[in-house]
This record gives C-alpha cells, structure tokens and sequence, in this order.
C-alpha cells in the first residue's frame, strides 16, 4: 500500500480516491492504493462498501463523495474525495452499434425503455437490439444510421450513437418472382398500398 507521509515518517493518509462516475445504475471510483473499504457519501445517506462500485438508484440530483479506509494502524483513512455533482434524471448511455449484413445490432443498454432508429430524415422505435433492417426500410437507396436510447422514468434520452452507412439494392418487389413477405399483421398494410403486387404468406 502506497503511502502520502504526513509530519512523521511513521504515519501517512491514504490518497482520496478520484474519478467517481454513475452509469448503468452504479457509483465506481478510483483508488490511488489497494484499499479495499470504503465510505460512499450520496447527499446525506452514507453507505460502508467494499470494493470500488456500488449499485444505487438515483432518485434526485445527487453530491457525491468517497474515503478510502486504511486496515493499517499506521495509515489513516484518505480524506474525502472532491465532490461530484449527478444531475437527475440521469442520461442513458450512448449505444453501441453494429451492422451484421441487414442486422442492426445493439449493445442493450439498462434503462431503456426503447431504441429510436434513425435514417436520414426518418426515423422507427423498436424495443429489440438485434432489428431486421429489411423489414423496416423497404425504399432501396443508401442510408445514414444512427440509434438513440429512449429512457423510462427517471432517465433521459441518450446521445446519438456514431453513424454508419448502409446501402438499400432489393430491386423491385412484389413481382412474381420477388414477392412481397408477409410475416406480421403491420406487413398487411402492403396489401392495400400495393393492390396489384405479388404477395407470399
């Protein structure tokens, strides 16, 4: 255990611990040495933790500071750390995103009540992270994705994802060789935009 020495080479301060952050529902920190106990200050509850994390549900904008405790007689426990302001609600995390072929895939993120999909100049919710681009963009042309997470109570909506490209070519559908698919009752509305379109059930 590293140690800042203090008036007597005998006896030093553990180092405040540093970079507290929340996300996904949980405090974690930074610790300068190997201490392993804790107290977590959140506005006026304090909470004795082992280790470096700590779940909690934020309810309102919340200070937030952290003591590292020393096991060593010699050691004294850290100061407290600087304190760090949470605004609440909290902001979703950003997404991660990938393409797997016509495969959007998402990285779930906790607290998302949904996914907004965006495409150019439109956009479709969805609540799945594995989306079939194919049944949501049906007009071919080349695209610019990006996904935003879409918080429940106490969360706000995340920052926009990064942006990725993906080219639409099906050709023309509803020929008798390339027919329309008909695999959900939204897929029905074709029926009636396309009156004289081949369909396959």
């Amino acid at each position: 255990m590293s140690r800042v020495h203090v008036e007597a080479d005998e006896y030093s301060f553990l180092t405040a611990p540093s970079d507290i952050s929340y996300d996904n529902g949980k405090f974690t920190w930074y610790s300068h040495e190997d201490a392993q106990r804790f107290l977590l200050r959140v506005n006026e509850q304090t909470f004795a933790v082992e280790g470096t994390s700590y779940s909690y549900k934020m309810q309102e904008t919340s200070v937030v500071t952290v003591v590292a405790l020393s096991d060593d007689e010699f050691v004294y426990d850290s100061p407290k750390s600087e304190e760090k302001l949470f605004e609440y609600p909290v902001r979703l995390s950003t997404p991660k995103i990938q393409l797997n072929g016509k495969q959007l895939i998402i990285v779930p993120i906790e607290g998302a009540d949904h996914y907004e999909v965006h495409y150019n100049d439109e956009y479709f919710e969805s609540t799945l992270t594995t989306i079939d681009l194919e049944k949501n963009i049906v007009i071919d042309g080349v695209y610019t994705l990006y996904v935003q997470a879409i918080g429940g109570e106490g969360r706000s909506s995340s920052m926009k994802s990064v942006e990725l490209s993906f080219t639409v070519d099906y050709g023309e559908y509803g020929t008798k060789e390339k027919p329309f698919p008909i695999e959900s009752v939204e897929d029905l509305i074709l029926l009636n935009e396309n009156p004289l379109a081949y369909f396959v059930f």
